[in-house]
């Protein structure tokens, strides 16, 4: 069901209930093929689909389609003042998540299933209980935690995540506190003509707040109090955006024992340490600053002392903006990294990775993608593409994953918004393996993104002809090794193998065939393809990660 723009108001409340009643159903259907039920919030047991990785797309979608049918059902319903003055008293809520954060009020509830009286938490926290009554009780409101009883308090579903032992709390902690205060300066940044149209780091609304570039603060002395706090808020990021799908990404079983993965910027390597579990025969090697390798070294001494004593994994420290990463990986994995820095950063980092790299080595980025999808589902892609975009772009930061780039892969006001999909980069990633693609850079790369906006479509079997086409592809563009291939020849090569796909996505990419958009993939997000181009890429081994 889809919303008429000429339909009356009427109209268009039903059809919103229709879709997000629609999606109730196939929720509750996807649980029940599990054989479970959908979590009550009075619950603290986790659910079966709590981790990203273990829902699928249709769950995915649907769960999406709630948040955003239910938002703009009560945005449609109530007057544009209460909506927009709401709004504009969010502030409060993650300033009272902070506070719940450092009082380990969850911590505190955790043996009380039945509830605590506030009198009893206050003295535990230390805090003025009729303050902290409020900043609690404004939280139920919100369904985190519960109150089963006058002034008494229980953990709930959400509220757990907020235990001192949660990675989560760590990132609700981070971003509600230095960083929100950095959002605070948000409008001095862009309104002062100095930083108002600086791509420094040194220019951002983080660094007014604080005196200082994000990870220049993590190294003075008022930010390393917080290091550790930062460091756990990257794992909860893992958590919350599916940190085990990089096993899932790669067929790493493939791979020789010995293969070495170079995790650069790699905070305290939780991510492959999770990527080993599954994987023993990799070697592991984590690049961070100083500071967080020795917080790495804790971390893999407590989960993974085998690795550390077998020397299977090693801990360098690096400044990926002046320092190559260690030599001659196999791989190399940059794990949302490059959305921190500008373009002329970017290029540094990329080019120290050229210089460590060997022939056979492959580059993996995992970043954050917005997918414009003509549904209601586009609502928390853009709300999630303006999250991530709004603090760079203040300080002229990446803001490539934003609409700004849409108008470089076709017609983007086309009603085929199904078919967009984050695909150039595999475009770029199927074309790699030819040594002479890129003389003396990476054979082969190898492209993971975090997709906030769902797809819509079902999967379908891969052209045979459009195989052949990228066979007979790959053999024209087969040169020896470090000679270099001609532009056209690639753009001939490729419009020989776009044969058969949909016509916009023939028309849009024969103009990507430069060696500079070959080494700034990472910009090339959107474009218009054929479902079946898409699923034979799939075919062979590039993942898109959703």
């Amino acid at each position: 069901m889809t919303l008429d723009p000429t339909a009356t108001r009427a109209e268009d409340l039903n059809a919103l209930v229709g879709i997000l009643s629609n999606a109730v159903n196939i929720i509750t259907a996807e649980y029940a093929k599990e054989d479970h039920v959908v979590p009550s919030l009075d619950s603290t047991e986790p659910g079966p689909f709590d981790a990203p990785e273990n829902m699928s797309a249709v769950l995915s979608n649907a769960v999406r389609t709630v948040e955003a049918a239910c938002a703009q059902l009560s945005f449609a319903v109530a007057s544009p003042g209460h909506v927009m003055t709401n709004k504009s008293y969010g502030y409060y809520e993650p300033s009272a998540l902070l506070v719940v954060c450092n009082a380990k009020v969850a911590d505190i509830l955790l043996s009380k299933p039945d509830g605590m009286h506030i009198s009893e938490i206050a003295k535990a926290s230390g805090l003025d209980q009729g303050k902290l009554g409020r900043i609690i009780r404004m939280l139920v409101t919100k369904h985190c935690f519960r109150e089963v009883k006058p002034d008494v308090f229980a953990n709930n579903r959400l509220s757990i995540k907020l235990l001192s032992t949660d990675p989560v709390s760590g990132l609700v902690a981070h971003m509600a506190d230095e960083v929100q205060k950095g959002a605070a300066f948000f409008n001095e940044a862009l309104s002062d003509p100095k930083s108002s149209h600086s791509s420094l780091v040194t220019d951002t609304s983080f660094a007014r707040a604080h005196g200082c570039a994000v990870f220049d603060y993590y190294e003075s002395p008022e930010g390393k109090k917080r290091l550790d706090r930062f460091s756990q808020a990257m794992v909860g990021w893992g958590a919350v955006t599916g940190k085990s799908n990089l096993s899932k990404a790669y067929p790493w079983s493939a791979c020789r024992p010995g293969t070495t993965v170079c995790d650069v910027g790699g905070g305290n390597g939780h991510v492959t340490l999770d990527l080993v579990r599954s994987m023993p025969q990799l070697k592991i090697i984590v690049q961070d600053t100083p500071s967080v390798m020795e917080q790495a070294k804790e971390l893999w001494g407590k989960d993974k002392s085998d690795f550390v004593h077998s020397n299977s994994v090693r801990f360098e420290a690096i400044d990926f903006l002046k320092d190559a990463p260690v030599a001659s990986c196999d791989f190399y994995y940059l794990r949302h990294v490059l959305h921190d820095w500008p373009d002329s950063e970017c290029l540094k980092i990329l080019q120290n990775i050229r210089k460590a790299v060997q022939l056979s080595s492959k580059l993996l980025l995992r970043m954050s993608s917005c997918l414009e999808v003509a549904t209601l589902r586009s609502y928390l892609a853009i709300q999630m593409n303006s999250f991530c975009n709004m603090p760079f772009e203040a300080a002229g930061l990446k803001s490539e994953y934003a609409n700004s780039s849409w108008s470089n892969f076709g017609n983007s006001s086309s009603g085929n918004c199904r078919n967009r999909r984050a695909i150039e980069t595999t475009l770029v990633s199927r074309f790699s393996n030819v040594d002479a693609m890129l003389p003396h850079e990476l054979k082969a790369i190898f492209v993971v993104f975090d997709s906030f906006g769902p797809s819509q479509v079902k999967r379908q079997t891969h052209s045979s002809k459009v195989d052949q086409n990228f066979q007979a592809a790959d053999q024209e563009l087969a040169t020896d090794q470090g000679k270099k291939v001609d532009i056209a020849n690639i753009q001939g090569a490729i419009a020989k193998a776009s044969k058969g796909c949909h016509p916009s996505f023939h028309r849009s990419h024969l103009n990507l065939c430069k060696p500079r958009d070959f080494l700034y993939h990472h910009r090339l997000i959107e474009a218009h393809t054929d479902l079946q181009f898409a699923d034979n890429i799939h075919s062979k081994g590039v993942v898109i990660e959703r």
